[in-house]
């Protein structure tokens, strides 16, 4: 196929906006269905909880430096901060997941 063809068919695919000529114009969220757009719940039931999270995740990061700041001197201890590491970027993950796609959305 050629890249022409694959652009023309490509746009056809393209329900989230609408033909002006030959170029695609995007419609605002509010004008696409429901089922075509972030179902950021997956992330966050409500945005009130993302920001709980972020706040949680500011501690946890503060909490974890003070912890082992100057006594990454063994292997224990590299290890448990490693561990304890582990969930905080699972919040920050989920965190910037649900912001990205938010501001993704217009």
């Amino acid at each position: 196929m050629l890249a022409s063809e694959l652009l023309k068919s490509n746009q056809k695919k393209r329900p989230a906006g609408r033909e002006r000529g030959t170029q695609m114009q995007l419609c605002a969220r509010k004008d696409v269905p429901v089922e075509q757009t972030w179902d950021l719940s997956l992330i966050f039931k409500e945005e009130k909880q993302m920001w709980e999270a972020l706040e949680g995740a500011k501690v946890a990061v503060k909490r974890l430096a003070e912890t082992y700041d100057g006594h990454l001197n063994t292997a224990e201890n590299i290890v448990r901060c490693l561990d304890e590491r582990e969930p905080i970027l699972i919040a920050i993950s989920r965190i910037w997941g649900y912001a990205g796609l938010a501001l993704e959305a217009d």
